[in-house]
């Protein structure tokens, strides 16, 4: 039984050690191989929660019989999705900071694929046909299989063709990238960071592997890796909201208990978060939107954390405009365009589930950062139609309605929405005849 109503719990996993977490990929004793290091996926992350829950509520982890599982899985849901009406947010690089008002958390998230340039200013990227009128392709659309005519990318007048900043913005940074032109928050060069965020850095790692029953070094077992450093006050940071069966303390996620984390089940801290700074709360609730929307004004729709690619031949845009009129809740009337997509090359996320050791599928999804440019239309006429709209793009802001619902109930698919430029409709319409001629 539950308590009936939705809780929400915003939390730290903080480690005390160095971590590690990397694509599924074998990692056998004895290869000198160098790990990857980067952000847990969120099925890793969700691991760590649903573990934490079930420890909380006295479960014994050494019974694993099927009844067992089974109940396991109807206290906090399956290896497959949360319960229903749980939401995981996360996993997101978070440092805590002092501020007058008290702590603070600040995430820091990885740059949306439209900004272009370098960290001085760099460019907001814009819808473009191709190719040029000079012949050489205009745009940097890294991701449509369909070669759509309609590109996002920026115009260069010199042979070097502008690429995504890449790297992580901080709250105040990742403001002005989502605001537009309209924003009050100027660029600041210190809110960008090329490789990790400031407060976590790299540390190669070498070791041998200790035989289980002598415990002394095994022969010719040394191995090498690449690990992750946190500084004292950071972690990664999420945030559940879930009506918590009975049986699980509303504390079992804050309240100081150790937590098993990533390559080697380092130790990590699970105590609870600060509120959110003041940037990335105005973003989280779609200050930075407009109340009405013009049909002809674009948007960024950018992915916080990995959302898995279809396949079946389409390209990012069509899969995700797909995604968006299935799972989004839009105004009646209301409909989404997706006109261009900017993603990068796939990453492949997969694992292996705890309980019973069977390796996840492995599946291709596109990265955080990765970034589809749309239009709303329709919702009625004059007012009330751009009312409509803008009330469509707060549904879209903060919200999971990319992938399927398992997937998004961990955490996959985390949406915020940016003001892109105006878009000329008759480079729209020319380009949809296009496609339409090709099919």
């Amino acid at each position: 039984m539950t308590d009936g109503s939705a809780r929400s719990i915003d939390f730290l996993v903080r480690p005390v050690d160095w971590v590690a977490f990397g694509p599924p990929r074998p990692n056998a004793a004895g290869e000198t191989h160098r790990r990857a290091t980067e952000l847990p996926g969120p099925t890793t992350f969700q691991g760590i929660v649903r573990t934490a829950l079930l420890a909380a509520s006295g479960d014994d982890f050494s019974d694993r019989s099927p009844a067992a599982r089974d109940a396991r899985d109807a206290l906090v849901g399956g290896p497959g999705a949360l319960l229903e009406d749980w939401q995981l947010k996360g996993p997101l690089f978070t440092e805590i900071v002092e501020t007058p008002h008290g702590p603070r958390a600040r995430p820091w998230v990885t740059a949306p694929r439209f900004l272009m340039g370098t960290h001085r200013e760099p460019l907001r990227a814009r819808l473009l046909q191709s190719p040029d009128i000079d012949g050489r392709p205009s745009a940097l659309d890294d991701s449509s299989p369909d070669a759509s005519p309609l590109l996002l990318g920026a115009p260069w007048k010199s042979s070097a063709k502008p690429k995504p900043l890449g790297g992580w913005l901080s709250p105040r940074g990742l403001r002005w990238a989502l605001a537009g032109g309209e924003s009050l928050t100027a660029w600041r060069p210190v809110d960008h960071a090329p490789g990790l965020p400031p407060f976590v850095r790299r540390q190669e790692l070498a070791g041998l592997e200790i035989d289980a029953d002598s415990g002394t070094a095994r022969d010719g077992m040394l191995f090498f890796g690449e690990v992750l450093r946190f500084r004292d006050g950071s972690g990664i940071a999420g945030w559940l909201s879930a009506p918590l069966p009975r049986r699980i303390p509303s504390d079992a996620l804050t309240r100081g208990d150790l937590a098993a984390c990533g390559w080697r089940s380092r130790p990590a801290v699970l105590e609870a978060l600060p509120p959110v700074d003041l940037d990335f709360r105005h973003l989280l609730e779609g200050q930075h939107l407009p109340v009405a929307v013009p049909e002809d004004q674009g948007f960024f729709l950018v992915a916080l954390t990995p959302v898995q690619c279809k396949g079946r031949g389409q390209s990012a845009a069509a899969s995700v405009e797909e995604d968006l009129r299935r799972n989004a809740r839009l105004p009646g009337g209301v409909t989404v365009h997706v006109l261009a997509a900017l993603t990068g090359p796939p990453r492949v996320i997969g694992g292996l589930l705890a309980a019973s050791k069977v390796p996840r599928p492995n599946r291709s999804y596109w990265e955080a950062g990765s970034t589809w440019f749309f239009v709303l239309r329709g919702g009625g006429a004059g007012g009330s139609g751009a009312a409509a709209r803008g009330e469509a793009l707060r549904r879209l802001n903060d919200a999971h309605v990319l992938g399927d619902r398992g997937e998004a109930s961990f955490g996959y698919g985390h949406t915020l929405v940016g003001v892109g430029p105006t878009v000329d409709m008759e480079i729209v319409q020319a380009a949809a005849r296009r496609r339409e001629g090709r099919s």
